[in-house]
């Protein structure tokens, strides 16, 4: 992504003041009336801002800059970076599953879809796989893994469980794309799934338990449209396995945020957990509930 040694931007970016808070709390406006180096990094990599020569140089110092139009994020202390249109960042769903995972016991995981790595990094166990179908995507994260000086993490390509073909994980972590695709639009890789929108979620969940050891879970998250006449237990694949949904309140497909597929009634955010056993039980989660699911 960049020449040079890439852990050297990490420790330029905490040099320098550029923290979580400050991405957070710093308006566009006021970096714009600001010339030092903390908020000139958030000009460019937080807003998109272009920098002259000099002020790059005030930012980076002898350190090489990233390539351009990547965007920062920076969650749990990492930094994470991103490519709009390209390579998923951290976002709402990313940060529902971390909170529901991170107190799991895991000597092993599996990041599907890792995106820009998020979940493979912030979920750092002794084994990580992280697999992706776009190699720009594995770049990514590689890369930044090698920003915050993390080591030892395993980046395959490939779609859904095939570059693991044969393995088992004690966790399996995966926000696949869910985004219907409506006629006419050009496909985001990242974005969308498919016509309905469940295209690649459940042949992910159909998957999960031959790649689980005995003990092990499998979190998903991915939103669920349902069409009249069909329910959740019977469009979540859960045979010969325990099934635990979180679901959200029906959601209208008028004021989804994304156009559904004719007929498509209702639309539910799911975070679906999968571990040996048998049964299948839903949870109703409101929006604010979101972010207290916390499974030991």
């Amino acid at each position: 992504m960049t020449p040079g040694v890439p852990a050297a931007l990490g420790m330029r970016l905490r040099a320098i003041g550029v923290t979580a808070k400050l991405l957070r709390e710093l308006s566009e406006r006021h970096a714009a009336l600001r010339d030092d180096a903390a908020a000139l990094a958030v000009r460019l990599l937080r807003d998109g801002t272009p920098l002259t020569n000099e002020e790059s140089e005030v930012v980076f110092g002898d350190c090489p800059p990233p390539v351009p139009g990547l965007r920062l994020e920076i969650v749990e202390g990492l930094f994470l970076f991103s490519a709009p249109e390209r390579v998923l960042g951290p976002g709402a769903g990313t940060a529902i599953l971390y909170h529901a995972a991170r107190r799991l016991p895991a000597e092993t995981v599996l990041d599907l879809g890792c995106g820009c790595g998020t979940l493979a990094l912030l979920l750092r166990r002794p084994h990580v796989v992280a697999t992706d179908i776009d190699p720009q995507a594995l770049d990514l994260a590689a890369w930044n893994a090698a920003v915050n000086g993390i080591a030892g993490l395993t980046f395959r390509r490939g779609s859904l469980f095939l570059p693991v073909a044969g393995l088992k994980f004690d966790l399996i972590v995966s926000q696949p794309p869910y985004i219907p695709l409506p006629a006419g639009d050009v496909l985001s890789p990242y974005y969308h799934a498919g016509p309905r929108g469940d295209e690649l979620v459940r042949p992910l969940l159909q998957g999960a338990p031959d790649h689980l050891t005995a003990n092990g879970r499998a979190l998903i998250f991915a939103d669920f449209p349902l069409a009249e006449g069909e329910n959740l237990r019977e469009r979540i694949p859960h045979q010969n396995v325990r099934a635990t949904v979180w679901r959200s309140p029906a959601l209208n497909p008028v004021a989804y945020y994304a156009r559904q597929a004719s007929g498509i009634r209702a639309v539910h955010n799911c975070l679906v957990m999968l571990e040996s056993g048998a049964g299948y039980r839903e949870v109703e989660v409101l929006p604010h509930e979101w972010g207290w699911i916390d499974i030991q």
